[in-house]
């Protein structure tokens, strides 16, 4: 596995690489909150990228906590947040300056409940005075968002990177796994689009090995879990719902704008059902 500043190096197109710059940042900043403030565990693209060598560009670094919203001080959260922002982009010695740029709620309802905390981070090169001024103006011409998600299931951790002596807490693989599922099953409840899920789920599923029959109970107990709340109960049938199969074939063509040579539609879909439908569900009469 590649460390955070060997992922950043990687990067050939400048801008990207800048964004990569201002994200080692925020995951420094954020393993090294205060301890007033819930343990943040990564997920999503970014984890794809450093843990699992996906190509796929992203503009979003994802967290989850079993915490609740409010049960902090949102405010005094990104103000901390900001103020360690700044220190480890100023260690890291790129040259990058990064700030916070806004910070909403969604959904803004205070009885939400699975709010989401987003923070719109701008970076901006040193050598560059007009986007420095910008920046610090708050209309960073380069930016890339934090999701903290709240009041999330309980995830199974490793430690992804030690970056200066910080541990990176990450969703370990039957996690992972298991939230892409669930992410690509709640496209119909949310009436929305996720393309990138079966892409990822592909990758996950042709590159980690075999995945024995102990890890596969753990993926299915883990989406069982995760769907609390969020899903109807999944029965293992779902993936071939043709309304699912269709929403995720809407805008799978975007990923040629992401990924060099993303596998088919239909080799990865098919992928990602055939491991689906073959975890241990209870009684499994389709099979």
């Amino acid at each position: 596995m590649r460390s955070l500043a060997e992922w950043v190096e990687a990067e050939i197109d400048p801008v990207r690489g800048l964004v990569r710059q201002g994200m080692h940042a925020v995951m420094l900043a954020t393993a090294r909150l205060d301890g007033r403030f819930p343990a943040m565990v990564m997920k999503g693209g970014v984890l794809m990228a450093v843990r699992y060598g996906s190509a796929r560009f992203t503009t979003d670094v994802d967290y989850s906590t079993t915490a609740r919203l409010d049960e902090m001080d949102v405010a005094i959260f990104v103000g901390d947040l900001a103020a360690r922002l700044q220190r480890e982009a100023d260690a890291l010695g790129y040259d990058m300056a990064c700030r916070i740029q806004g910070h909403r709620v969604n959904p803004p309802r205070p009885e939400a409940t699975f709010p989401t905390l987003q923070v719109k981070v701008g970076v901006a090169r040193l050598s560059r005075a007009p986007e420095l001024r910008r920046l610090f103006a708050g209309m960073a011409p380069h930016a890339f968002s934090i999701d903290y998600s709240f009041n999330e299931w309980p995830a199974a951790t490793e430690v992804i990177a030690v970056d200066q002596g910080t541990p990176i807490q990450a969703y370990d693989l039957t996690d992972l796994i298991a939230e892409k599922y669930r992410s690509l099953l709640q496209q119909t409840v949310r009436n929305r689009t996720r393309y990138q899920d079966v892409y990822d789920l592909h990758l996950l599923l042709s590159t980690c090995g075999e995945i024995d029959g102990v890890l596969c109970a753990a993926v299915l107990a883990k989406l069982l879990r995760s769907a609390e709340g969020k899903l109807p109960v999944p029965t293992g049938m779902e993936m071939r719902d043709e309304g699912l199969i269709a929403r995720t074939r809407e805008r799978y063509s975007e990923l040629e704008q992401l990924v060099d040579v993303p596998p088919p539609f239909t080799v990865a879909y098919e992928v990602a059902r055939v491991f689906y439908e073959a975890l241990p569900w209870p009684g499994r009469p389709y099979l």
